[in-house]
């Protein structure tokens, strides 16, 4: 989902550059593509939460988010206010490598 988010992102703006620089780096790593149904049943506990909370997030957040708690895995971000809600009551690590 990340990829794809990223993908999309590059493409739309035309930034090849950036585009060439994201491919790079994800070669390196290995993607989670494949959705397992505890990974949907993470996102569906976290769609709950925040909906008794008022609060929403993109589909796709809740998913990213729920890839990260049920792989126990980091979550790097530069929108990390957007997982925030999430974070403690899920323990879910966020990091943010763009910001100082």
């Amino acid at each position: 989902m990340s990829y794809y988010e990223c993908l999309r992102g590059y493409k739309i703006i035309k930034a090849t550059k950036k585009l060439h620089c994201f491919q790079e780096f994800v070669s390196k790593y290995t993607a989670l593509t494949n959705l397992d149904p505890n990974i949907i049943e993470v996102a569906s506990e976290i769609y709950a939460y925040l909906r008794s909370k008022g609060q929403k997030l993109p589909e796709n957040d809740i998913l990213i988010a729920a890839t990260a708690i049920n792989k126990k895995i980091l979550l790097v971000t530069n929108n990390e206010k957007d997982f925030n809600p999430i974070a403690a009551k899920f323990k879910l690590r966020i990091e943010n490598w763009i910001k100082p």
